[in-house]
């Protein structure tokens, strides 16, 4: 059997899912589904990484965030934490200066774990879920330093992913779908070990 782990850029699935009203009930998936539905019967999946971080200004998303990743870890799914930072934004029309929040260390820590887990020899194919251009170097150290490991990329719906595309080349991403979605969704009721119930919040 061929091993698979997951990396799941956690904010590029959800924007790409945010941007179109219609798909705002997908972000409810059970990402252990979703892996699924790109790998073969002669394939492994060993772990599936969730890569996010926890939004502190609103605590109806605090709360949503939080409870969708308790449910995502009730299914195995482990949670790999970065964070918020602000910096300050200067205006080039009005010169006024405002800060702006941006989510943090998930490329780092997409690289770190791909490379630590690589080093462990705990996959045989790192299955990369994300369409963002920044990790192009991260794939290439792992290339670099294991050449015997691979790497496949499913571009989330709706983003293109060309820089990725043609890092990876022919044959080593695909594309997700609608019905890849629709086939990777929770219960709308988790149950937690704790007798916790977690609604589904898109219904």
């Amino acid at each position: 059997m061929t091993k698979v782990i997951c990396f799941i850029d956690g904010f590029n699935l959800y924007h790409a899912l945010d941007d179109h009203p219609e798909w705002h009930k997908y972000k409810w998936l059970n990402l252990r589904k979703l892996t699924q539905c790109f790998v073969t019967t002669q394939d492994s999946v060993e772990d599936v990484y969730f890569f996010t971080a926890v939004t502190r200004w609103s605590l109806e998303k605090t709360q949503r965030h939080e409870n969708y990743i308790k449910a995502l870890e009730s299914k195995g799914i482990k949670t790999v934490l970065g964070r918020f930072a602000s910096r300050d934004i200067k205006c080039f029309y009005c010169g006024r200066t405002f800060q702006k929040i941006e989510e943090k260390q998930t490329d780092v820590n997409i690289a770190i774990k791909m490379l630590e887990l690589a080093h462990a020899n705990a996959y045989d194919v790192a299955l990369l879920i994300s369409a963002d251009s920044d990790l192009g170097a991260s794939i290439e150290a792992v290339r670099k330093a294991f050449p015997d490991k691979q790497i496949k990329m499913i571009i989330p719906i709706g983003r293109h992913a060309k820089y990725l595309k043609s890092i990876l080349g022919e044959g080593h991403y695909a594309k997700m779908k609608q019905r890849h979605l629709q086939t990777s969704m929770l219960e709308n009721e988790v149950s937690l070990s704790d007798g916790t119930i977690i609604h589904n919040p898109y219904l």
